[in-house]
């Protein structure tokens, strides 16, 4: 009798406690056939419960791994809510590294999604994600995900649609990590180790999170670079509703290059909507140090100033919070003749 009740009670355990677990690994095609490549494919995945793709889960320690060079996952439908971690991780190069493909009416509800890892246990892997289009919702997007470890290497490349925080999530943190860095050893040191590239392409993507991180987030310290790279629309911007931080200790690198026409206007980079100053400063944008008052040339003749103090709201040059490039009265006299085309996209 005693024996039967134990076995009940064991049972029981086992019925109501989850723990975390992979619930899905992208792999090979283990038919050698040529497949789609889409996440819908079931014969390219391993999942526990051999639910193929993975269903969703309510724990959000559980995680999908996407960590075989196979030449890329492509989503391009609505997913299931999974609000689980997700891993995009693979090799330790350009060639080998895992890619995510992200387009059009793809909509993807995550948790904490990892783009490259350095972990513990593992010498650091590359990976990249690539979005022209749907909608990704993230509550911590890391692109260059921190470890004990080094070699991590993210890429972020948005072109279209829209990435943003995921409200549904609990603690609802949004946040956008780039280059998260290392947990031990000084900027100095850990930087090159771990790295992570936020690339935005043209003004057709929309970016909004509650908080950015550039070159480390709190201890971790790594290498952070935002390209923006600006069409004949303008380029998009990154609008945060918290907090800018820019840590002092990692590397925070700002590339800005126009690929079509020159923009007139101002060029809000990263609007921040809430109260709070921006936190550090980055430390180089165009390969020149990037202080308040910087300044940049684009294309063969545009200079623009930096600032750190600009306000999306009125336009104002001073007083803000937001970070912004801002044309030199040369460049503006060059407008007035209708030398440079005028276009911008907020």
């Amino acid at each position: 009798m005693k024996l039967r009740f134990l076995c009940l009670v064991l049972i029981s355990l086992m019925a109501t406690t989850t723990f975390a677990a992979t619930i899905g690994a992208w792999i090979q095609d283990p038919c050698g056939c040529t497949l789609s490549g889409n996440w819908t494919e079931a014969r390219m995945w391993k999942t526990s419960s051999n639910n193929r793709p993975p269903t969703p889960t309510t724990n959000t320690g559980d995680e999908i791994k996407l960590n075989t060079p196979t030449g890329g996952t492509i989503v391009n439908t609505d997913l299931p809510n999974y609000n689980c971690k997700l891993t995009i991780a693979a090799g330790m190069n350009d060639i080998d590294k895992e890619r995510l493909y992200i387009q059009t009416g793809a909509v993807i509800d995550m948790g904490q999604v990892q783009i490259g890892h350095g972990s513990s246990t593992d010498k650091g892997q590359w990976g990249a994600a690539y979005q022209t289009g749907g909608t990704v919702k993230a509550e911590k997007l890391i692109v260059g995900y921190f470890g004990t470890r080094g070699k991590a290497h993210g890429e972020y490349i948005i072109s279209g649609g829209t990435l943003q925080g995921n409200s549904g999530m609990t603690g609802n943190t949004d946040r956008l990590l780039i280059g998260a860095g290392m947990t031990s050893g000084t900027g100095s040191t850990n930087p090159a180790s771990s790295e992570g590239i936020f690339t935005i392409v043209g003004a057709d993507a929309t970016i909004s999170m509650k908080e950015l991180y550039v070159g480390g987030y709190g201890t971790f310290v790594g290498t952070g670079t935002v390209n923006f790279k600006i069409k004949s629309a303008g380029v998009s911007q990154i609008t945060v509703s918290n907090a800018i931080t820019l840590p002092a200790a990692g590397v925070a690198n700002l590339n800005v290059t126009m690929c079509e026409s020159y923009l007139g206007e101002d060029i809000i980079l990263v609007e921040n909507t809430g109260t709070s100053s921006v936190g550090g400063v980055f430390d180089l944008i165009n390969g020149v140090n990037a202080i308040e008052g910087a300044q940049i040339t684009l294309g063969k003749c545009a200079v623009y100033t930096l600032t750190y103090v600009y306000d999306a709201s009125t336009g104002a040059h001073i007083g803000g919070n937001d970070i912004a490039l801002i044309p030199e009265p040369a460049t503006i006299a060059l407008l007035s003749l209708g030398l440079l085309a005028i276009r911008r996209k907020k």
